[in-house]
């Protein structure tokens, strides 16, 4: 079932009440206004599947893309990209997305600030293995991302790291062998 109140909802789900007739007869007649005017009415999928990807890429996802275009679905998404070509109104929805209008706390964030963090601490003397327990996280993955493996964090493992870091940091940790493999990381 669309929204209500749109032209979706009046072509797609038959809905005739007035809100939504209201809403198809408004875009109909920018259709016309624009059909009038000469200007293109379709354009070429690629600069928004571009956009997509570069979106995707800079770790948003699907679902993220979708509900900062306003959709409800991202099934919706995924047709309009299968088409050859989308309607102006479409792509511009789509180039307005930017990656940093994703705020949710599973959103994927640049690895870099949190890297340096746990190898801060690390360098301090606090056990991969006690940090690692202390969030909530596996030690091989809290290990790949000190080392740089992982290009990408989930929003949420980076805000823990900086509450640890902001608790810990400038006190000594217990290990003086994590100090020394610290110390090796690039």
């Amino acid at each position: 079932m669309s929204r209500h109140g749109t032209t979706t909802a009046y072509v797609q789900d038959k809905c005739r009440c007035d809100t939504c007739s209201a809403a198809h007869y408004r875009y109909q007649k920018a259709y016309r206004l624009r059909r009038a005017r000469g200007e293109p009415c379709l354009v070429d999928v690629g600069p928004a599947r571009a956009h997509v990807a570069a979106l995707r890429e800079a770790g948003m996802s699907m679902w993220a893309i979708t509900l900062a275009a306003g959709w409800q679905s991202r099934n919706a998404l995924y047709t309009m990209l299968g088409h050859p070509r989308i309607t102006t109104r479409t792509e511009a929805r789509i180039l307005a997305v930017r990656p940093h209008m994703e705020r949710r706390d599973d959103a994927y964030v640049d690895a870099g600030p949190t890297a340096e963090r746990l190898r801060d601490l690390a360098l301090l003397g606090w056990t991969l293995r006690g940090l690692s327990d202390e969030l909530d996280m596996d030690t091989d993955t809290c290990r790949r991302i000190v080392s740089g493996e992982r290009l990408k964090v989930r929003r949420r493992t980076a805000l823990a790291v900086l509450k640890v870091w902001a608790a810990r940091g400038g006190t000594p940790g217990p290990s003086e062998r994590t100090r020394a493999w610290a110390a090796r990381q690039p």
